[in-house]
């Protein structure tokens, strides 16, 4: 249930549409917990073995950290001036080494994880992720996306 929570949020953010966080009577939100439930018979339905399943959460993980590590490159030119008063400041050459570094490890890390698996599962798990972003990026332009961001978040 506690994978409930941060679903919760993005349907309350406007990431899903209303009714995926409508509550039942005791305040849990049903068909969010439908949706975790229908997901996680998937591997029992196609009769998944453990490692299966776990290479192809560390394929979803490392693939989707792409955008983090992206985004971190960016921040020295998109935020210079919060860069440079930043305690993580470094000089450019050292910070690029260790930004090339940490995205080689993310690449053998992701080709580790699809060795292990069939060339099929590998392409339905990309492909889910690239619809997944194709309709994160179309739902963001909609305009009924509006992240509700509390003082606590930051506590």
């Amino acid at each position: 249930s506690v994978a409930s929570k941060p679903l919760k949020q993005a349907t309350d953010d406007g990431w899903f549409p209303e009714a995926y966080g409508k509550l039942n009577r005791y305040g849990e939100p049903c068909f969010i917990m439908l949706g975790l439930y229908l997901v996680a018979l998937v591997p029992l339905v196609l009769n998944l073995d453990v490692a299966t399943i776990t290479n192809n959460i560390v394929l979803i993980q490392y693939t989707v950290k792409f955008f983090l590590v992206f985004a971190a490159w960016r921040m020295p030119k998109k935020f210079p001036e919060q860069w440079k008063q930043s305690g993580l400041y470094m000089p450019a050459w050292l910070f690029h080494t260790i930004m090339v570094t940490v995205l080689l490890v993310h690449v053998y890390i992701v080709a580790v994880a699809a060795s292990n698996l069939s060339v099929m599962l590998v392409g339905v798990t990309i492909g889910l992720l690239v619809l997944a972003t194709v309709i994160a990026v179309l739902r963001d332009k909609s305009g009924k996306v509006k992240a509700v961001i509390d003082e606590e978040d930051y506590i």
